[in-house]
């Protein structure tokens, strides 16, 4: 006589067995789960396609913009710059995750904002790339090899305090004794090359900074009295 399984008074075999498949299809699923990597976002931009009517208004030059950014970034300033100058501003995800710490307690004109921004991106050795379509946020000790605007010795030094690069035409002619001393006066991120077949110098500098060595050099080539 075949002996009978006994799985308890309520619990059938073919109920036993199904809760079983069960519990092990779920395991299963749930140990696929963990070990599967993670799956990557695609890096994707949102493009904003403007309305006829939608286009960017500048704020007006005299009303008063006051900005505060205590621990914010460089990117959310950029923003709020583009959006009070309807420039386009570009810059590198490195630079847009800057932290930056400006108070602006009587408030800034709008008329004003773009050379404030120059002059916050010059403190933070900062500068800007531009082209007809949008300006590039860059490292200033990049600029040399940038296409930053470049002027010839005649050419009238500009006064927006972002890096340029001038050809200067001492009269000495000891170039190498010039570009020492002037060495003394150029900003950090600066580069002066002399080039003594031209009798030139090179400098890429900001351009205030760039007048003032200009300045200096002409005090040099003046006849002492």
């Amino acid at each position: 006589m075949a002996r009978s399984l006994h799985f308890g008074r309520s619990m059938k075999p073919s109920l036993l067995l199904s809760l079983c498949s069960s519990l092990l299809a779920t395991s299963a699923e749930a140990e696929t789960k963990r070990a599967a990597p993670p799956l990557e976002r695609p890096a994707t931009a949102a493009i904003k396609r403007q309305a006829p009517g939608e286009a960017c208004v500048p704020t007006a030059p005299e009303v008063q913009v006051r900005l505060h950014f205590e621990g914010g970034t460089l990117g959310e300033l950029s923003k709020e710059i583009a959006r009070h100058t309807c420039r386009n501003l570009n810059l590198d995800h490195r630079l847009a995750h800057e932290p930056i710490w400006l108070a602006s307690g009587a408030g800034i004109p709008a008329g004003h904002l773009w050379t404030t921004f120059l002059d916050l991106l010059a403190s933070r050795e900062l500068s800007l790339v531009s082209t007809i379509h949008q300006d590039t946020i860059i490292r200033a000790a990049d600029a040399p090899r940038s296409t930053v605007p470049t002027l010839a010795a005649g050419q009238t030094t500009p006064g927006e305090n972002r890096m340029i690069t001038k050809v200067l035409r001492p009269k000495t002619k000891d170039l190498n004794a010039t570009s020492n001393f002037l060495n003394v006066f150029k900003s950090s991120t600066a580069q002066l090359h002399a080039y003594p077949p031209a009798g030139i110098l090179v400098i890429t500098d900001y351009a205030p900074n760039v007048a003032r060595l200009e300045w200096l050099l002409a005090e040099m080539d003046s006849p002492s009295k």
